[in-house]
């Protein structure tokens, strides 16, 4: 059965326990063996589109860019999961955005 995510919209691929069973197109995937995700690709040109704005920016006006991105992946629907134990988890939105901001 599906999991709503909080914020209202549903995720077929949710485990009961929270696990995601099968990451979609739009999830980006932690981990270096995953450059290949059309997610993460997508990812990636959304880190570039914003890239001239960020470096420009000061520490606040940074955090409110990533907070931004993360929202524009959310919104597809994407979720930014990890492996752990050999299955697939949801990050919190902190992490998240520390994630974006590293990239």
């Amino acid at each position: 059965s599906a999991n709503a995510d909080g914020g209202g919209r549903s995720f077929p691929t949710m485990s009961e326990e929270g696990m995601v069973l099968v990451p979609t197109k739009h999830d980006v995937l932690f981990g270096r063996s995953n450059t290949t995700h059309i997610g993460n690709y997508n990812f990636n040109q959304l880190i570039e589109d914003h890239r001239e704005q960020y470096d420009k920016s000061s520490r606040s006006e940074k955090t409110a860019i990533a907070r931004r991105i993360v929202s524009r992946i959310q919104d597809r629907p994407g979720r930014f999961l990890k492996m752990d134990g050999g299955v697939w988890v949801q990050v919190s939105d902190e992490v998240a955005r520390k994630r974006v901001s590293q990239s």
